[in-house]
This record gives C-alpha cells, structure tokens and sequence, in this order.
C-alpha cells in the first residue's frame, strides 16, 4: 500500500502571518517560516497598524506625525530582517505594512482577496487595560476569516 496517495502536502499553499499588537516579536514569523518551508508555501508578513485617535479630534499634530513616522519607520525595518532572513530559507516572502482604521475588516479583507490557507496571528501580551480590546479582535478574527487560524500565544 502507497502510504504517500493519502497524505495532502499542498495544505497551506498560502500564509498570512500578521500581528494584532506590535510586538516585534519574532515567533510568529518563525512559525510561519518553518510551515512554509515544510509545505513548500508562499509566506507573506503583514503589519497591520490601527490608526490612532489624534491628540486633537479634528486633526494629526506634529507630534502625532513623527510617532507615526518613527513606528512606521522600526516596522519597515522589522520585515527587512523578515525579507533577508526568508531569502536565506529560500521562501517566497510579500511584506507590507498597512495602517487601517479597523485590523478585523483589514485581515479578513486580505484573507479573503488573497486566498490564505492559513492565517497565523501572534497574540500580545499586554497590559490589563489593553488586553480585553486585542482579546476582542483576536476572537473576531477566529469568527470572520474562512481559513485555518493558528494563534500564538
């Protein structure tokens, strides 16, 4: 008998690693790394940055801009050491970094239009105060994307 007729290694064709909190945390990359070498998958990492309320209602202040520029700028530079690291593993790796008023919409809309198998989230550690809002966005994910989500804790 042909044990290897039944065994499906095209699973995870596509990966989405993306994070809900920025971390810089390297585990879920690695993760995603190491599947999709094993499945020989396409490997893509996603910042996605939820806007933040300005200091003023109706407009950015400067300040607001270079906190912005500077957390943009350390995440750039994250997913080049992401860019270099899947080069040396021989992957295939599409980095990008989004800001989006909504991380929920923003995930499953690239889920969706991407045809993502598998989606692996890296959940924070944070602080009791943040925890139940990145708590709610992890479980609305497990709700609305419709592919397999693996969540690191």
């Amino acid at each position: 008998m042909n044990n290897n007729s039944s065994i499906n290694t095209d699973v995870f064709k596509n990966i989405l690693v993306t994070y809900v909190k920025p971390t810089n945390k390297e585990t879920a990359f690695n993760m995603g790394l190491a599947m999709a070498k094993t499945n020989h998958s396409k490997l893509s990492v996603i910042e996605f940055s939820q806007d933040e309320s300005p200091q003023f209602v109706f407009f950015k202040t400067k300040k607001d801009k270079t906190k912005a520029d500077k957390h943009k700028a350390k995440i750039l530079n994250l997913l080049k050491k992401f860019e270099a690291k899947a080069h040396e593993e021989n992957i295939s790796l599409k980095t990008s970094f989004k800001s989006t008023e909504s991380l929920v919409d923003s995930i499953v809309e690239y889920v969706d239009s991407n045809k993502i198998d598998l989606l692996i989230v890296d959940h924070p550690h944070l602080s009791n105060s943040e925890q139940q809002h990145f708590n709610d966005v992890v479980s609305a994910i497990h709700e609305e994307v419709k592919c397999n989500v693996l969540t690191l804790k």
